[in-house]
């Protein structure tokens, strides 16, 4: 008796093999999945430990998105990292809210990203940016625009027009109570320009010396490149305090990890 053995047309050895290679990309994937998780988790700890002034600057620039009059920033924290972004939670204190207010901030990544290298660079990235100094803040930080034109007037009266012939203008007003002014603040005109000969030197002397302090704490605590250690040396050197007190900011957060 002969048995007839009909093909049904599928290769059954084909499928076994498909069938291995989809369980082993599923598995790879899954054990892909579970170190990228397990990196993030270790990265957040080690930004929260180590890099306090950039969790703190992370959670100042979500604050700004608030567009509040922000008076304090307490407690940022980097709360969770993966492939699209970070969330970040800070206490918020500020004129427009009673008392305080706690926030978590998902900020999103440029791009989704596949693995903890390109993560590592982002936040490498960021570093820089947040902790470097910016122009604009000449023009959005409100000291900085009284303190700038006015450190201007002070060197361009001193160098510019010079003292005593200010000293002579300032005797030509013909305005009284001007004249009443100076005489129980200063005592004469020739007092008043030459308090503004002392306060130019002065802001000098201080702007320069509050420089290199900042600099110094750019570079030794904040661990930050030369480019913007200069910035900030400079910025401080033109205005002085409201740039001394960002970067003291920044290193009492850094101190704390």
């Amino acid at each position: 008796m002969t048995t007839t053995q009909e093909n049904d047309g599928i290769n059954h050895g084909d499928l076994t093999s498909s069938a291995s290679a989809t369980s082993s990309s599923t598995i790879a994937a899954e054990n892909h999945e579970t170190l990228m998780k397990n990196d993030c988790t270790k990265l957040c700890l080690f930004l929260n430990q180590n890099h306090r002034a950039l969790v703190y600057a992370m959670a100042l620039q979500a604050a700004c998105q608030f567009q509040l009059y922000i008076t304090e920033i307490q407690n940022p924290l980097l709360v969770a990292i993966d492939s699209q972004g970070y969330t970040v939670s800070f206490e918020l204190v500020s004129y427009k809210t009673s008392p305080r207010k706690e926030i978590q901030w998902l900020v999103s990544f440029p791009h989704p990203m596949t693995n903890i290298k390109d993560i590592q660079t982002y936040f490498i990235h960021i570093h820089t940016s947040l902790l470097s100094p910016k122009i604009s803040w000449i023009v959005t930080d409100w000291r900085m625009r009284i303190i700038v034109p006015t450190v201007a007037c002070l060197g361009y009266i001193t160098h510019s027009i010079g003292i005593d012939s200010f000293t002579l203008r300032v005797q030509q007003i013909q305005i009284p109570w001007v004249h009443w002014v100076l005489q129980k603040t200063f005592g004469s005109a020739s007092n008043f320009t030459t308090a503004i000969r002392i306060s130019w030197y002065f802001s000098i002397i201080a702007h320069t010396l509050e420089g290199i302090y900042v600099a110094y704490l750019c570079l030794s605590v904040l661990k930050l490149k030369l480019s913007p250690t200069l910035g900030w040396f400079y910025l401080t050197c033109l205005v002085g305090f409201p740039s001394t007190v960002r970067v003291l900011k920044l290193a009492q957060f850094q101190k704390q990890g």
